[in-house]
């Protein structure tokens, strides 16, 4: 018989697992590959409004976290590094081996392949010759079909290259990237082991596994938390559920008034535990980035929440409800509503644009002062007065 959960608990839990409530269990250098390493992978995005996306993940949840402590475990220490895997993502330099599939699959979809493989032995010389090159070292008013729009046909082929892991991204300086050979930055011992898992279906068990520990709680359901994982139909996804629960390696509950059965990891059985125990956790207000871990399957988050969140940059400004880049606000165990933010960099100060409490919520003068301070640190680790 399945344990059934009530909604308090199974929220306490996700945000628990997910370094969200609670003193903060990570800190510094350390905290940032701590915590990557419990949830296995957060999602990378450019548009830099009030912080990237991933700087705005980690600094809701490691204590005093530094944009400079990221950029040097992903370009000089290189423990960390940017590929696709929940779309553009960042993860441990340990997990390389396991996307073989990924890059192949990627060169079977090449658009242009004809003009992309003229131009590649051409691109390949020049970063020998200058060991680390970027689109600026290799011009071209020749433009081709991509995946997303026409391109220059230089910038297409330093893509096909990244994508089939032939290079990697080396160094970024504002938008610009900049590349190596693979095998010069990854380590032989993780650039020369084969991808641990020749069947499909074992691949996409662990892919899943990453899924479900990003988020602490997951359904088997159709879900943006799955992006990313090719080929997942209804029919594999049971598959590879069934079989990781009849193995032990995730485990089913419910929910109060949920039909769904919700899986966690065998792994945070014991964390798990001692939430169901009745543990205290403090609140602590966060700000929680456009595509945080925690808000990757919005209509779980409506269910156990009843909070709508859609990320509206994509959205013509006269159809939005909010804003551009809206951050939802959490406050313990509840949403207080989203904010919008603006980091002004000639004046050197964040700028609150709107704050848009949900309906119902009280704003208390603790939550009011708990926000102030979390606006704060991210001003802070934005290098800005707020």
């Amino acid at each position: 018989m399945k344990l059934i959960l009530d909604k308090e608990t199974a929220k306490k839990f996700i945000l628990y697992k997910n370094g969200l409530i609670g003193p903060y269990k990570f800190s510094g250098k350390e905290g940032i590959l701590e915590y990557i390493r419990k949830v296995s992978v957060i999602q990378y995005d450019p548009v830099d409004v009030c912080g990237k996306s991933p700087e705005i993940v980690l600094n809701s949840r490691v204590r005093g976290f530094k944009k400079s402590e990221l950029h040097g475990l992903l370009y000089k220490e290189r423990a960390l590094f940017d590929y696709h895997d929940k779309q553009m993502s960042i993860m441990l330099m340990s997990d390389w081996k396991y996307f073989d599939r990924t890059r192949q699959e990627f060169v079977k979809r090449f658009p242009s392949k004809a003009e992309i493989e003229a131009l590649s032995k051409q691109i390949q010389d020049i970063i020998r010759e200058k060991g680390e090159i970027s689109s600026k070292d290799v011009p071209s008013n020749n433009k081709v079909n991509w995946f997303w729009a026409e391109t220059g046909a230089h910038r297409a082929v330093l893509e096909s290259l990244y994508l089939e892991g032939k290079i990697v991204i080396t160094n970024k300086a504002n938008t610009i990237k900049y590349y190596n050979f693979a095998d010069v930055i990854i380590p032989k011992e993780f650039y020369l082991m084969a991808e641990p898992f020749p069947n499909d279906i074992d691949h996409i068990k662990w892919r899943i596994k990453r899924r479900i520990g990003a988020l602490g709680l997951l359904w088997n359901r159709p879900s943006d938390a799955f992006l990313g994982i090719k080929n997942l139909k209804a029919a594999e996804r049971k598959r590879a559920f069934d079989e990781l629960e009849k193995s032990g390696e995730i485990k089913a509950i419910r929910i109060e008034n949920i039909e769904d059965d919700f899986y966690l990891l065998e792994e945070d059985i014991p964390i798990f535990e001692h939430v169901c125990a009745g543990a205290k956790l403090k609140p602590r207000c966060e700000l929680l980035a456009p595509l945080d871990n925690f808000l990757w399957d919005r209509k779980l988050i409506e269910k156990l929440w009843g909070f709508k969140y859609k990320w509206e940059i994509y959205t013509p400004e006269a159809k939005r409800q909010y804003g551009y880049y809206v951050l939802p606000v959490l406050y313990g165990t509840e949403f207080l509503g989203r904010i919008e933010l603006k980091r002004d960099a000639k004046e050197k100060i964040m700028v609150k644009k709107n704050f848009w409490p949900e309906e119902g919520v009280k704003m208390s003068k603790t939550k009011i002062n708990t926000l102030e301070e979390a606006i704060g640190r991210l001003a802070k680790m934005n290098e800005v007065d707020y």
